[in-house]
């Protein structure tokens, strides 16, 4: 028995290392690509400041040993134009941050979005109309049903029905919005035969007016991220995520573009996309940025932080959360893994901000 976990220990610390490797391939390859999208003369402006430069190989010798790629403080100053040597490089947080505050194995238990009725009960979220769970059909109380009766469910919203993957959807990839009449030709593909199938059927939700005036085909949603610090769960950083050119999806992945949330809940002037481009109006309705209020931001960011105190085992979640046109804010989604933190690090800074210190001394 002794000699069974020792190499199955051993084939799991191979199999990370491989990972990890891997991994960091991948974001070099990506850092390279971002670069060739911002202006050569602003990255060589970045490179000339020798103070900015010193102290961000500081600061990751400091915290990330033996780490002095300054890739990616450049790239993010060179975009924002803000200089701060406490920028979190992807391949750090990544390979190193994210698996130590949100270890792996609890991270995807609390990641299936069809346990957020329980895990979640009493929160505001969009309304459930039903399930497929490993390939069989439930409702939205989780009692097995047949298709034809999850059929019936889904049409007596009598409205679009929104279908995402339940686990690994990140990026939008693969959700979809449905009308009635496409439902049955959904379900008769073969959908949920799968043992491995897991989807979430909920109804459409209609955003507040104010931000669907930015981009009126996507959900535009904030996204919050809160981390759990030595006095409690703090936010950390905010954004606004838009849909471009008529997308359904409003993430950044997919092509769409995000504005930093000051603290008092107002846009700053610029947006980005996932090239590092910047915008100071949305590319598609040619509305400005700066100075919009968010409606409902404070109470987004009570709600972001009430659901995080449920999940103690987690040190950092990015939240995605919509304003319905009540003006109340809705869970559409709580990431855990692979949190993404470019947008953020260009549109508010240091991903940590005041609390990077605090943060780094807790690894």
């Amino acid at each position: 028995m002794a000699v069974k976990t020792v190499v199955r220990k051993s084939l799991s610390s191979v199999q990370r290392t491989a990972h990890q490797v891997v991994h960091a391939i991948l974001l070099q390859s990506k850092i390279r690509r971002i670069r060739r999208h911002i202006d050569p003369a602003r990255i060589s402006a970045v490179k000339a400041d020798k103070g900015f430069m010193r102290s961000s190989e500081a600061f990751l010798r400091r915290h990330f040993p033996p780490r002095r790629d300054l890739s990616w403080h450049v790239a993010y100053a060179a975009a924002s134009g803000i200089r701060d040597a406490m920028y979190i490089p992807e391949n750090a947080f990544y390979l190193h941050l994210e698996p130590r505050v949100n270890p792996r194995a609890t991270a995807l238990l609390y990641s299936d979005k069809n346990m957020y009725d329980n895990l979640f009960a009493g929160a505001a979220v969009p309304t459930t109309l039903g399930r497929i769970i490993n390939g069989r059909f439930f409702s939205k109380d989780y009692q097995l049903i047949s298709a034809a009766e999850l059929l019936e469910e889904l049409r007596s919203s009598g409205d679009h029905v929104v279908v995402k993957p339940s686990v690994e959807s990140g990026g939008g990839r693969n959700v979809q919005i449905l009308s009635p009449g496409q439902l049955e030709g959904f379900l008769a593909d073969g959908l949920g035969a799968s043992a491995g199938e897991n989807l979430l059927f909920q109804k459409l939700l209609r955003q507040h007016e104010a931000l669907a005036g930015f981009h009126p085909a996507s959900l535009n949603t904030l996204r919050i991220v809160t981390f759990w610090l030595r006095r409690g769960v703090v936010v950390i950083s905010a954004v606004l995520r838009m849909g471009v050119k008529n997308a359904q999806v409003d993430n950044q992945a997919a092509g769409g573009i995000s504005c930093g949330v000051a603290e008092d809940g107002r846009l700053k002037r610029f947006a980005y996309d996932k090239h590092f481009r910047q915008y100071s109006e949305h590319p598609t309705t040619r509305r400005a940025f700066a100075g919009f209020k968010v409606p409902s931001y404070a109470e987004a960011c009570s709600l972001a932080v009430s659901l995080h105190r449920r999940l103690p085992a987690c040190g950092m979640v990015s939240w995605d959360v919509a304003i319905d046109t009540e003006g109340s804010p809705v869970l559409i989604e709580s990431n855990l893994r692979y949190q993404e933190i470019n947008f953020l690090q260009l549109n508010n800074g240091p991903l940590f901000g005041r609390h990077t210190d605090e943060v780094l001394s807790m690894m």
